[in-house]
């Protein structure tokens, strides 16, 4: 009889960790809203549902009127620099709990900052802005069609076949993702941030590059299709301080395996 428990108890332990082990390797599929290509998900603190913008660009964010709610604590500091060149020292506080659907983050340090209300004419305020980090160790599969945001913990839990992955690069401590670029016939590659929050942008082209790639005839001036003076948009610390900028037609941008023909580019300055 001992030994019949004995041997039914170890089936049950294997079983558990199995299907522990099953649950685990389960992707998890999070819906999300799409405007302007904006993906803007329904993240929960401490029961409550709140609007967050989800930025690569940028690390996880909750505005000063959260911080407030719920009694966060300052923890530190550190120099954020926003879309447009404008730096500011930035307060941290460690948030206990962020909920996304069955994920689950404990003790993120956010930044305390008050987010762009860009979706205001669709009645949408923005609470917060969800950074990269918040899927540390996880792999993401963005869907803007269906609107979904798959996260597995390996790419092999997915289905589809991706090809040749892209190499990607993180700087700073938002661990905002950088990936490499081809533009036309040219051999040189440059290192862009791949910017969930750039809203309609294919690419912004810095007023750098264009000048080194008409330099190296990669480009020439008839694809200078247009000027456009200052802008006035803003980013999450300070307004555009652009000058004159251009619109530029590039005959092919090389993203790893895939060509993007004939787009039209803006640049920048800041």
């Amino acid at each position: 009889m001992i030994k019949r428990l004995f041997v039914a108890i170890i089936l049950m332990a294997v079983a558990a960790f199995f299907y522990s082990k099953y649950v685990r390797n389960v992707p998890v599929v999070i819906p999300f809203e799409v405007i302007r290509h904006s993906m803007i998900f329904d993240m929960e603190i401490e029961g409550e549902t709140y609007d967050f913008f989800f930025d690569t660009g940028a690390g996880t964010i909750v505005s000063p009127e959260l911080k407030e709610k719920y009694g966060l604590d300052s923890i530190g500091n550190y120099q954020m620099v926003d879309f447009y060149g404008n730096s500011a020292t930035i307060p941290t506080s460690s948030l206990p709990e962020l909920t996304l659907a069955q994920l689950s983050r404990e003790n993120l340090e956010v930044a305390i900052l008050r987010p762009l209300q860009n979706f205001q004419f669709c009645d949408i305020k923005i609470d917060g802005i969800l950074g990269l980090e918040y899927f540390d160790g996880q792999v993401l599969k963005i869907d803007l069609r269906k609107g979904e945001l798959t996260v597995a913990s390996a790419i092999s839990f997915l289905e589809e076949n991706f090809g040749s992955p892209l190499p990607i690069n993180y700087k700073n401590r938002t661990k905002r993702p950088y990936i490499d670029i081809h533009y036309s016939e040219s051999t040189n590659t440059e290192n862009v941030l791949f910017d969930t929050g750039a809203l309609n942008d294919l690419l912004r082209l810095s007023n750098t590059s264009l000048q080194t790639l008409l330099t190296d005839s990669i480009l020439n001036t008839k694809q200078i299709l247009d000027t456009t003076f200052i802008h006035k948009n803003k980013g999450l610390i300070g307004a555009q301080n652009d000058s004159i900028n251009y619109r530029v037609h590039i005959p092919k941008l090389q993203i790893g395996e895939h060509g993007f023909l004939n787009p039209v580019v803006t640049t920048f300055d800041s």
